[in-house]
């Protein structure tokens, strides 16, 4: 595809409303960089802005308490999955009654 320097020239073939698009469709993609444009800086200032509200030894201590919640996360999971299968082993009624009925077990091993 060619495009042309000058957008007047050889533009009689083509009717008025398809011409009046066009250039639409052109101003509305300038202000689509525009805004993009605006955005990037916005979002670089607004980095700044973070830094100087919020400290690096802030920063720290919130990656610091997010690995703490990860942990404990995975230490519950831990314990619920090795709840589950004991639960599975022994079956709920050995569980809830201490052992007490030995011929409702799930394995008997």
């Amino acid at each position: 595809m060619r495009i042309k320097q000058n957008f007047h020239c050889d533009s009689e073939g083509y009717s008025a409303e398809l011409q009046q698009r066009v250039q639409q469709v052109f101003e509305y993609s300038s202000h689509i960089d525009e805004v993009k444009k605006i955005l990037n800086e916005i979002k670089m200032e607004s980095a700044d802005l973070y830094n100087l509200f919020i400290t690096e030894e802030e920063q720290n201590k919130k990656i610091e308490a997010m690995n703490s919640f990860d942990q404990r996360m995975q230490t519950m999971i831990n314990c619920t999955f090795n709840n589950m299968k004991k639960y599975q082993e022994f079956g709920w009624k050995e569980l809830i009654y201490d052992g007490d009925i030995d011929d409702e077990t799930v394995n008997k091993s």
